[in-house]
């Protein structure tokens, strides 16, 4: 089977791009040049201090999905411990995870998010599925059915699942977690996130309500019959209690991606108190880039530092309202 590809090493990228601007209240971080790791010095016997940094590697990781889906995803993990901000990366149609990796990169190192980047089911290496034990023909994009693509909100599940795991041995906090889709990926990111707020806290504990940020780049309001229309209906109360925050990018030359995205934001911005000027922001940039395109360090559009002062203004800052729990299921309670 072929091997997932290595996480980039990118080269004195120049990260230090526009910030977001009036809002998101100013102020930018500056992270200089994101350097290529150094040529390997002369093998030696690992010591304890080279373990610990060899597991703070991206590593390839197979999830299994509640519909038996194998999926495969690259891991990042953070660096802050329980006050780590966890971040699930969606890619668009047709796509791989891979199209998110060089920031995922950059928000490991630099800012000590950790972060997983899936292959959606059907795309990249995310192909098999067995159902009551026997296997299905390898998906592909034209394989999914409108069924199929709303079950792809299990994909995301199982990444949470994962977050959950990794929370609980003290590795971040699930309570901060934040979710970004480009295209597909983020008509997946608002599903999924409005199956996350739908899950009501029992007696023993919470099950969801973790997603505190959704970022959306150039989102599909709809996708062969699968609609954003009632995901967005059902985080009318999570919006509305300012406990949910959204970015929403898009090129204004891309003519269609612009239409749904201004279109959505303003149906979002709607649940918002009337106060909150920065709960649901919509940024443009005078380009035709489409989802993923977006952040393409080559296009200089500003879209990774506007990203990363997203999750620092509305998630990080806030991390006083998001204390750290360990998470368990009510079978183990």
């Amino acid at each position: 089977m072929t091997q997932l590809p290595a996480s980039p090493l990118v080269a004195r990228r120049d990260f230090c791009l526009s910030a977001l601007a009036g809002a998101l209240g100013g102020g930018y971080l500056c992270a200089d040049h994101l350097q290529a790791q150094p040529p390997a010095a002369a093998p030696r016997r690992p010591g304890p201090q080279a373990k610990k940094e060899d597991a703070r590697e991206p590593r390839p990781i197979t999830l299994e999905t509640k519909d038996g889906v194998a999926l495969k995803a690259v891991y990042f993990p953070g660096k802050t411990s329980k006050e780590t901000v966890p971040i699930i990366m969606l890619h668009g149609w047709k796509e791989r995870g891979v199209v998110w990796e060089p920031l995922a990169a950059y928000f490991q190192r630099t800012l000590g998010h950790a972060v997983i980047v899936p292959d959606l089911r059907g795309h990249g290496q995310s192909v098999n599925q067995t159902i009551a034990g026997r296997a299905r023909d390898p998906l592909t994009p034209e394989d999914l059915t409108p069924a199929d693509m709303e079950a792809t909100v299990w994909d995301v599940q199982a990444c949470k699942k994962f977050l959950e795991d990794e929370n609980n041995k003290g590795e971040l906090n699930i309570e901060m977690l934040c979710v970004m889709g480009a295209d597909y990926g983020a008509l997946m990111g608002i599903m999924f996130t409005a199956l996350d707020w739908s899950w009501p806290i029992l007696t023993t504990g919470k099950q969801g309500q973790d997603v505190k940020g959704l970022a959306m780049l150039t989102p599909l309001d709809r996708h062969k019959r699968v609609t954003a229309s009632a995901a967005m209906a059902r985080l009318r109360a999570p919006i509305a209690s300012g406990r949910l925050s959204m970015v929403i990018v898009a090129g204004e030359q891309d003519r269609q991606g612009y239409s749904d995205a201004k279109r959505m934001h303003r149906q979002l911005e709607a649940f918002y108190p009337k106060d909150d000027k920065t709960g649901c922001v919509l940024v443009t940039r005078d380009t035709n880039s489409h989802g993923a395109q977006l952040i393409e360090p080559q296009r200089r559009l500003g879209i990774e530092q506007l990203l990363a002062n997203f999750i620092a203004q509305r998630i990080a800052a806030r991390k006083s309202e998001f204390a750290w729990t360990e998470r368990k299921s009510p079978l183990q309670r």
